[in-house]
């Protein structure tokens, strides 16, 4: 084997699946199969379901299956296995839903042997080529090969063996050879739900997600995608955001019954799989929309809000002095970029009036001097065109 399969694909293959007996598999049940996998499209986006308050662990996009008891001995090999090959050979049909990654478990049955995947029952055309073959040794242990496909269909997984392929051999390639195919399309995602995306090559992505609250949605690596790129769309061609790495778990703000599509850009990934979380978060916002609606806030209380995604809309608050103080105006902030906050007196900015805080942080800002009597106006607003998040702050 050429790589191991790393913990987090070990946890997807082995434990957090969905587990099925495989039986005959014909061409045209994956025909069928690959029939019913439609695109996110901007027109038609399937509603989010009742939503738990905890993360759920199902993965419904991958099947784990042993193979179909009707394997064929076959006369037709690549020039590559043909050298190879003196004892015998098998071939099975596996049938894949949608583009993505199809993990391959084999166990060591007491002989020495290889495996590939192909297009073809003839297995003249193998996928993933660039991996070559898997390769289980009669004194080893099992051995996972991931394989990239590119698109929905039939596969054939070959068999290949030095060794006579005998009727008790073959029966317990069928009952330790197993394999789970990871979808890696686009598609419509819900809160809260841990979302397996098979990806070996850079690929860029789009999951939609009708917001359930007015609040902010969180983007959250929930495993091996840290560093890829995180950005929002309002619609498959138009950004509300810039791009942010994923381990600064961005936010955005969002308004319910809206459909945002969050594109996640991913680099090359030996290991064939990535998982990620959307969590949308309620806030319910009592601001003003102008200095002259501004809400009045009392000290020590905090407030919280939100900037949405691809609005200019600033929010506003105002306290008062009775006399001359010192004061700092705590905020804590939750964006894919940055917000700001600003303070006024009359039509002017205060002194030492102004803070920028990025990403998920806790600012201060302190008056230099003592401010004197009089009301004080505090805009929240995004740092720039491609910010949005959540806040909450107090003055004491």
């Amino acid at each position: 084997m050429k790589k191991r399969m790393s913990k987090i694909l070990s946890t997807l293959l082995i434990s957090a699946l969905v587990v099925s007996t495989g039986g005959v598999v014909q061409a045209a049940d994956a025909e069928d199969a690959a029939a019913q996998v439609q695109a996110v499209t901007e027109e038609e986006v399937l509603e989010s379901e009742s939503q738990e308050d905890e993360v759920t662990d199902e993965v419904p996009e991958m099947s784990v299956q042993t193979l179909p008891e009707d394997a064929s001995e076959l006369l037709g090999l690549s020039e590559e296995m043909k050298e190879d090959v003196v004892g015998g050979s098998l071939s099975y049909a596996i049938p894949v839903t949608s583009k993505g990654v199809l993990g391959i478990v084999a166990k060591n049955v007491g002989i020495d042997y290889s495996f590939g995947l192909f297009t073809d029952s003839a297995l003249n055309n193998q996928v993933d080529a660039r991996d070559g073959k898997g390769y289980v040794s009669a004194s080893g242990a099992s051995v996972t090969e991931i394989f990239r496909v590119p698109q929905a269909g039939t596969y054939y997984l070959g068999i290949f063996s030095n060794t006579e392929i005998t009727e008790d051999i073959k029966s317990a390639l069928e009952s330790s050879i197993t394999w789970g195919a990871i979808d890696g399309s686009d598609r419509t995602i819900t809160n809260k739900q841990k979302v397996y995306v098979g990806q070996k090559d850079a690929q860029t992505n789009y999951f939609a997600f009708k917001a359930l609250s007015t609040g902010y949605l969180t983007v959250n690596n929930e495993g091996n995608a840290q560093y890829y790129d995180v950005s929002l769309y309002k619609s498959l061609g138009a950004a509300l955001s810039g791009k942010t790495r994923m381990n600064y778990s961005p936010s955005y703000g969002v308004t319910k019954g809206k459909t945002y599509y969050i594109r996640i850009d991913s680099s090359s990934n030996s290991e064939g799989v990535y998982c990620f979380s959307v969590t949308n978060t309620k806030i319910s916002e009592k601001s003003g929309k102008s200095r002259a609606k501004a809400v009045n806030i009392k000290k020590g209380k905090t407030v919280k809000g939100t900037i949405q995604a691809g609005s200019g809309q600033a929010d506003w608050y105002k306290f008062k002095l009775t006399g001359k103080k010192n004061v700092t105006i705590n905020v804590t902030t939750g964006s894919n970029d940055a917000l700001k906050i600003i303070v006024y007196k009359g039509g002017k900015k205060v002194g030492n009036g102004s803070r920028t805080i990025y990403n998920n942080a806790t600012g201060k800002l302190y008056s230099s001097t003592k401010w004197s009597k009089g009301t004080y106006y505090i805009k929240v607003l995004r740092a720039n065109g491609k910010s949005s998040g959540y806040y909450s702050l107090k003055w004491k």
